[in-house]
């Protein structure tokens, strides 16, 4: 088992001056130690993430949001011997899909979001919505969908589903491309079901 040393030295100084009378000091003492600490501190478990890429899909199923879906996992996703569950509940979204560095180094964040938002019309939508975002209207698996492209520090391909409980926006975190994508969200969004 390998050990880590850690010698912590410090060297402190300190002047103490009891008195000063007629601009002349009565009496100074200077004090000089230094102190030098060993510790061995044991190997602990790896904080390493194993983000290693989705090879299986998990249910999610949510009656009071109105929606059925598969969202990628892999069960070897872990940090420090913890098993990373397959989404992340954050009320009005969830997180899912592989973990890992996003926004250069920043660690950590899942590969898809997945936000709930009130019921509106493709139109309502797009006319919300900047020209720079080249929004279009098409339909998978039978149900409309907006496509947009959305972009700032990266790329974020998005995906909104139009239902009747929820408007439904499919989000790839921190994308390289667009048109990929909107492939890998595109087959995501084919195992929606709306559930009333």
């Amino acid at each position: 088992m390998m050990k880590l040393l850690l010698i912590l030295a410090s060297v402190l100084m300190l002047s103490a001056c009891s008195f000063i009378e007629d601009g002349k000091v009565d009496h100074t003492e200077v004090v000089e130690e230094e102190i030098v600490k060993e510790e061995v501190i044991e190997d602990q478990p790896t904080n390493e993430f194993n983000y290693d890429p989705a090879n299986a899909t998990m249910s999610y199923s949510s009656k009071e949001k109105g929606i059925t879906l598969d969202i990628p996992y892999n069960k070897n996703w872990s940090h420090g011997g913890s098993t990373i569950e397959p989404y992340q509940d954050h009320g009005s979204s969830i997180s899912f899909g592989q973990i890992g560095p996003r926004y250069g180094d920043q660690c950590c964040s899942r590969e898809y979001d997945l936000e709930f938002s009130p019921p509106e019309s493709a139109e309502t939508v797009i006319a919300r919505l900047s020209p720079e975002f080249k929004a279009r209207t098409e339909e998978i698996n039978g149900l409309p969908v907006i496509k947009l492209e959305d972009a700032g520090l990266c790329i974020y391909p998005t995906i909104i589903v139009i239902g009747e409980k929820h408007n439904y926006e499919f989000k790839e975190e921190c994308g390289d491309d667009f048109e990929e994508g909107f492939k890998k969200l595109s087959k995501i969004v084919e195992t929606v079901q709306l559930i009333k």
